[in-house]
């Protein structure tokens, strides 16, 4: 990861609760707080910059989601087995 995924992964959550705006614009992704300037983030490439900006405006994913677990556990239950 680089230093300007670290920041937006940081601020995103405060991006999404407050409802600021995200948006990319060639290499930078720019945070907005109504029409007041709150951040402008400096990314090596415009795909970075549109990654970051979806990231920062999508709703969070549950950790089990993100980790792409199966829904039935891999070992079946013992319970009731003795």
């Amino acid at each position: 990861m680089s230093a300007v995924e670290d920041v937006a992964t940081a601020i995103a959550e405060q991006v999404r609760a407050k409802g600021w705006l995200s948006y990319a614009d060639r290499g930078n992704v720019s945070v907005w707080a109504g029409n007041i300037p709150v951040a402008t983030l400096h990314c090596k490439d415009a795909s970075q910059a549109k990654r970051l900006a979806e990231m920062m405006r999508a709703p969070p994913t549950p950790v089990f989601d993100a980790m792409n677990l199966p829904e039935l556990p891999a070992f079946p239950s013992i319970r009731g087995k003795a």
